[in-house]
């Protein structure tokens, strides 16, 4: 990672923050009235690079992340069903605040 002054605790908060939006994490219940969990965890910062020309500074975070969803047939420890794996980058503002 590039030597950045951006905190790396505040941009996992942040990065939480949107991809439980993002995903609608939290408690599902389906059409047929069965009851689920949706989460996303292990949020991993892979690389910060600060993004050239800008007045005020940017960063390009890339980011890894798991999504898991239990239900009441399947649990997160049982062999990883329902564990989805994704990467992707988001642009951060000085302050955190993913544009």
């Amino acid at each position: 990672m590039s030597d950045t002054p951006l905190n790396v605790d505040k941009i996992k908060e942040a990065l939480q923050g949107y991809l439980d939006e993002r995903h609608g994490a939290g408690e599902k219940a389906g059409g047929s009235g069965h009851l689920g969990f949706l989460s996303v965890e292990n949020v991993n910062i892979e690389d910060i690079q600060r993004k050239p020309g800008k007045a005020l500074s940017r960063y390009e975070v890339s980011y890894s992340y798991d999504v898991f969803v239990e239900t009441e047939f399947e649990h997160t420890g049982d062999a990883n069903l329902g564990k989805k794996h994704y990467s992707d980058k988001v642009t951060l503002n000085q302050e955190c605040m993913i544009e």
